[in-house]
């Protein structure tokens, strides 16, 4: 072909060109990819470019989809877009006009977690005529959390400094992996069941999206709605959040917040009797000073003698009511701590290390499972004793 023979063009109309044969060979598109460059800009728009190993393409969401997402993107959000291809002639660029996103891994999760949490509320779940009243002075709180996380601290020294004298239970659970929703359900159980406590804590550290999980599973939901004891929800940080918190009684940001909210009560009536104190004082004050300023305009020393009779009459009268309200006080607090002897008693009698430790032993057969009966075991099959000080594995002969 000639040069003469090619038809000379303005750059409008080759982009045009350009334009109109993208939009008729690629009128919408899915692309998979990793999110780059995130620029969420004022007016609302997301910019961004979807990259995989070897190419990076642009991409705009205009204010009117972006509310479909449910999340904002962070860099290196593995997700699909569907969109159309677009050109801009200012530039001579293109790039993908997006009108949806899913989150592909970890965004896929936050989704289903919105739409569980859409389901369950729909169902009523989180009405609040379904909550429990969160009771101000509990007389024995419990604990459902792993004995081994660092939220259990965060919260004992929460209740040490606020309510030391407040009963605590802790019921163990597992808070991560795949069977951890069944054993926070049952500390729940049996919580209820065996009457532990009049209040519950459900609590952990913060974590992934993965870790929090057991938390918002179906089994986890069940046993809060019909528990009978009011439950506090402290799951992860103020960021983090669980479906636990919208069906417990009262969700706290973080565990520490849980217990505060839990001791409120104590703190409450601890700053009444400060108040309460004070204005004794300066109610007294302000008596003698009356009382003193009155006797000033009289020199009769009869009167002067008989005015303060009367006032120390009424000083030690309010002595004595202050004495009786601090040996009030202290006699709760020496109740409490009675109690919470005593619970720590029933809670090592329950160890099961010490039914181990008086001669008795635990037999489990191949999977773990505690043999209850005879039947449960048949001629040469493998078991496991456990003793006070180690295991023997040994074969059932008859």
């Amino acid at each position: 072909m000639n040069k003469s023979d090619v038809p000379v063009l303005s750059v409008s109309a080759l982009t045009s060109l350009i334009k109109d044969k993208l939009n008729e060979n690629f009128p919408y598109l899915n692309l998979i990819g990793e999110v780059s460059n995130f620029r969420p800009s004022s007016t609302g728009h997301w910019y961004f470019s979807l990259k995989d190993e070897s190419a990076s393409i642009s991409i705009v969401m205009f204010k009117s989809n972006t509310w479909k997402v449910s999340r904002q993107l962070k860099e290196g959000d593995k997700i699909q877009i569907y969109g159309v291809l677009d050109v801009y002639p200012p530039r001579g660029t293109y790039s993908i006009k997006c009108d949806s996103i899913s989150f592909i891994g970890k965004g896929d999760i936050l989704a289903k977690l919105e739409e569980r949490k859409l389901l369950y509320k729909n169902a009523g779940w989180f009405n609040e005529n379904l909550k429990k009243s969160i009771i101000r002075f509990p007389k024995k709180l419990g604990i459902i959390t792993s004995p081994t996380t660092a939220a259990l601290q965060d919260v004992l020294q929460v209740l040490e400094r606020r309510a030391p004298n407040l009963d605590v239970i802790i019921i163990p659970c597992t808070v991560q992996g795949n069977s951890a929703s069944k054993t926070i359900s049952k500390a729940i159980e049996i919580a209820n069941n065996f009457d532990l406590c009049d209040q519950l804590i459900l609590t952990r550290g913060g974590g992934s999206i993965e870790d929090l999980l057991p938390f918002s599973e179906e089994i986890v939901l069940k046993s809060i709605l019909s528990s009978d004891i009011p439950i506090i929800s402290g799951v992860g940080h103020e960021i983090d959040f669980a479906l636990c918190d919208f069906v417990s009684d009262l969700r706290a940001p973080t565990p520490s917040a849980a217990a505060e909210l839990a001791s409120s009560g104590f703190v409450d009536i601890r700053n009444q009797y400060k108040e309460l104190s004070i204005s004794i004082e300066n109610s007294l004050s302000n008596k003698i000073n009356y009382l003193e300023e009155k006797i000033s305009k009289y020199n009769i020393e009869y009167l002067n003698t008989y005015i303060n009779s009367k006032i120390d009459n009424i000083y030690y009268k309010s002595i004595n009511s202050v004495n009786e309200l601090e040996t009030s006080i202290n006699k709760i607090i020496i109740d409490y701590e009675n109690k919470l002897n005593i619970a720590k008693l029933e809670i090592s009698a329950l160890n099961p290390k010490s039914i181990l430790d008086r001669g008795y032993s635990i037999v489990r057969d191949n999977n773990n499972k505690i043999i209850k009966k005879s039947d449960d075991v048949m001629s040469n099959d493998l078991i496991n004793i456990t003793l006070k000080d180690g295991n023997i594995v040994a074969e059932v002969k008859k």
